[in-house]
C-alpha cells in the first residue's frame, strides 16, 4: 500500500491520507490526530471587524463610491446613446432606399394598375363600336329583306280579302241561283198543274 510522507491511515477505511487531510478522503473519517479545540475554533464564526476609519470618513468614502456609480452609469448611458446615434445615422441609408424602394414599387403598382384600367376601357369601348357596327351592318343587309316580307305580308293579307270578298259574292251569287231556280221550279209544277185540270191560275208569289 502506498503511503504519504507524514501522512496517516484511516483506521475505518485503511486507506492513506496526507498530513494536511482533515478527513479521509475516501470514508470521510475525522484525522484522529487533528485537534478538537482548533478544529472548534475555526469553525466558529468570526465576529465582524469595526471599521478603522472614523464615521465621517466612512460617510464621505460612502459619498465617493455613490459618486463614483453615478460616473459609471452616466458614462455608461453615454456610450449607450452615442451607440444608439451612430446607429440611427448609419440606419438613415437603408431607411431611405427602403423608403424610395417603397415609394417606386407603389409607383408602380400604381401605373400597372392605370395602364390596366385604360386597357380594359378601351377593350370596352372597342367590343361596344364592334357591336354597334355588327348591328348596323345586319340591320342594313336585312332592310331590303324586311321590306319584301312587309311588302309579301301585305299582298298576302290584301289577296285573303279578296279572297273572303269573292268567296261571299260567290256564296251570294250561289244562294241568289238557289232561290230563283226554286222559284222557277215551283212555278213550273204549278204551270204543269193548271195545264192539265184546266181550272183557275193559280197565283204568283
Amino acid at each position: 500500500m502506498s503511503t504519504f510522507e507524514n501522512g496517516w491511515i484511516c483506521k475505518n477505511c485503511w486507506k492513506p491520507n496526507r498530513e494536511q487531510d482533515l478527513r479521509c478522503y475516501r470514508c470521510k473519517a475525522p484525522n484522529p490526530a487533528y485537534d478538537i479545540v482548533t478544529q472548534v475554533h475555526e469553525r466558529a464564526p468570526r465576529p465582524p471587524r469595526k471599521p478603522v476609519l472614523g464615521p465621517a470618513l466612512s460617510r464621505s468614502r460612502a459619498a465617493v463610491g455613490r459618486a463614483w456609480t453615478g460616473a459609471w452609469s452616466a458614462a455608461f448611458t453615454g456610450v449607450r446613446n452615442v451607440f444608439a446615434a451612430i446607429r440611427f445615422v448609419a440606419s438613415l441609408p437603408v431607411t431611405g432606399v427602403r423608403a424610395a424602394a417603397r415609394a417606386v414599387s407603389s409607383a408602380a403598382i400604381a401605373t400597372f394598375r392605370l395602364a390596366v384600367t385604360v386597357v380594359q376601357f378601351i377593350a370596352s369601348a372597342v367590343a361596344a363600336a364592334a357591336r354597334a357596327v355588327t348591328r348596323a351592318v345586319v340591320f342594313t343587309a336585312m332592310l331590303p329583306v324586311r321590306l319584301v316580307a312587309a311588302v309579301l305580308r301585305s299582298i298576302a293579307a290584301m289577296a285573303r280579302s279578296v279572297g273572303r270578298g269573292f268567296s261571299q259574292l260567290a256564296l251570294a251569287l250561289s244562294r241568289t241561283l238557289n232561290y230563283i231556280r226554286g222559284r222557277l221550279i215551283s212555278l213550273l209544277q204549278v204551270l204543269h198543274l193548271s195545264g192539265h185540270d184546266g181550272r183557275n191560275t193559280p197565283h204568283l208569289r
